[in-house]
């Protein structure tokens, strides 16, 4: 199964190793393992039916057993479940080989008549809040204020924040490149990029918002501070007052 992370492909794969296959059949698996996790970021998850293998030490029993530890160390995945799935014995494993991808692993439970436990867990996606900014623009200190908040609440959970000044809306950003940052840093404590300054509007406008402009149904004489999520090239809605980004884009952020 194909899905996308942050407009990167990711393959999720589901396994079901039986308890006895041979070593032909697992080194079959290995080579198609290897070819993936090189090229794709990666979720693996399944049945392995592996009990003798030690994931908190790395270690195993069974010759098979060690093979397959050699092979998840070869393609520099990690084993995310910590807990047993059936009885004491971890059979259902998951596995990634981008760090951050996956996230918030549970142990569930029965599912109805199986005697194995649900894991649950989030794959998760980068969202970059795109946003131009005047430093003498009348709500100058709530929105770096909440820009900042932003960022340092969410930015573990992947989320960036990256401002443009711009001198287009009022002449409200006269300044050059190094006093906007400086200002920034020194009077609000900013710790997410602060670019040079660029034009939004005209023939000089840089190709990246030109193209978000372009595609947005905000009208840019309406533009007071445009706001985009690159992971999904729409607008969102930033309310500073209320550190809401309001956008089906970012549920998890608001």
């Amino acid at each position: 199964m194909r899905g996308k992370a942050n407009k990167a492909d990711i393959l999720l794969g589901v396994c079901y190793r039986p308890p006895n296959q041979d070593e032909e059949a697992d080194e079959a698996f290995y080579k198609q393992l290897a070819e993936v996790s090189q090229s794709l970021a990666l979720v693996l998850m399944g049945d392995f039916n592996l009990p003798d293998i030690c994931w908190k030490y790395n270690t195993a029993e069974r010759k098979q057993s060690r093979r397959f530890l050699e092979c998840v160390e070869d393609n520099f995945l990690t084993q995310l479940v910590s807990e047993p799935t059936r009885g004491g014995a971890s059979l259902d494993l998951l596995f990634t080989n981008r760090e951050g991808l996956v996230g918030d692993v549970v142990v569930r439970g029965l599912l109805r008549i199986s005697d194995h436990e649900m894991i649950e867990f989030l794959i998760l996606g980068e969202a970059t809040l795109v946003v131009n900014v005047a430093s003498y623009c009348q709500h100058i200190d709530k929105n770096y204020i909440a820009l900042q908040e932003l960022h340092r609440e969410f930015g573990p959970s992947h989320f960036t924040v990256l401002a443009f000044p711009c001198n287009q809306f009022g002449e409200l950003e006269p300044s050059s490149s190094q006093e906007i940052e400086s200002f920034a840093e020194s009077n609000y404590g900013v710790t997410f990029p602060v670019f040079q300054k660029i034009k939004i509007l005209g023939s000089e406008a840089e190709l990246a918002f030109k193209f978000l402009i372009d595609a947005s149904t905000l009208m840019p004489p309406q533009l007071d501070c445009a706001d985009f999520d690159f992971s999904h090239g729409e607008e969102v809605a930033f309310d500073p007052y209320t550190l809401q980004l309001e956008s089906a884009c970012c549920p998890g952020f608001s």
